[in-house]
């Protein structure tokens, strides 16, 4: 405020400040609260100051785990013995979490590499999903992910992981949800035990013998192709790890 008198200038300063303390009791204080404020000086004069609006979220984001995917595929991991392989270095991930307060501000992820303690770090944007009725049903992410590698330590199988934290706009975190991921970049060993050229009068059986190695994922199956020259038919016969056959 500023005061006059004859050739002088007087300045009279009055600062104040306010605060509400919101204190939530459980749910009960979830939502939005708006504040209507209006300062009044002694002498009677008012000012509105107009609405604050503010949101009370205490809740944490919340995974939907039947949404999660990995590589297009649901994430199955049961045991060091159990669970699924990748073979690319790169790998599409989704999924989707359930928040019904202020919304995700993003979602953090970890990578930690098999061979390496170091590891990778980043943040991933949400699209939000309405139902029929415009009801906010969720938030989903999708993003591909790479870096991973492939490492054995003796015969054991060492793994990826990729870990996923949403952060809400409040600030709420969700649980961490951590992902083994297992790769395998080699391929399988072959040797053939038979000649480039076998030849047979129609009687005599053409037996292939050979021997196959995968020290990672292990061997999931052996294709035999057999071309017939007469006719020129050609018939491909599967076998698996553990059979033997003779055309």
């Amino acid at each position: 405020m500023l005061f006059r008198s004859g050739n002088d200038d007087f300045k009279l300063w009055h600062k104040g400040t306010f605060s509400i303390a919101l204190r939530p009791d459980g749910t009960n204080s979830e939502g939005t609260w708006t504040f209507d404020v209006t300062v009044t000086d002694k002498a009677g004069r008012e000012t509105k100051l107009g609405t604050i609006t503010t949101l009370v979220d205490t809740m944490l984001p919340e995974l939907d785990e039947n949404a999660l995917l990995v590589n297009k595929a649901t994430y199955s991991y049961e045991d060091a013995n159990d669970h699924t392989w990748y073979k690319s270095t790169s790998i599409p991930f989704s999924g989707k979490y359930l928040e019904t307060g202020s919304g995700i501000d993003h979602i953090e992820y970890t990578i930690t590499q098999a061979d390496s303690s170091a590891t990778i770090t980043g943040k991933l944007g949400t699209v939000v999903v309405k139902d029929a009725d415009g009801k906010v049903t969720g938030e989903t992410f999708s993003a591909n992910l790479g870096e991973f590698t492939s490492k054995m330590n003796g015969t054991e199988a060492l793994y990826n992981t990729v870990t996923f934290v949403a952060v809400d706009k409040a600030g709420n975190k969700s649980a961490a949800k951590e992902l083994k991921i297992y790769l395998d970049t080699e391929s399988p060993e072959l040797t053939c035990a038979n000649a480039a050229t076998e030849t047979t009068n129609g009687n005599k059986d053409i037996i292939a013998t050979g021997t196959y190695d995968d020290d990672s994922s292990g061997v999931k199956s052996v294709t035999l192709e057999v071309t017939y020259t007469e006719g020129d038919e050609k018939k491909t016969f599967n076998f698996g790890t553990d059979r033997k056959s003779v055309v």
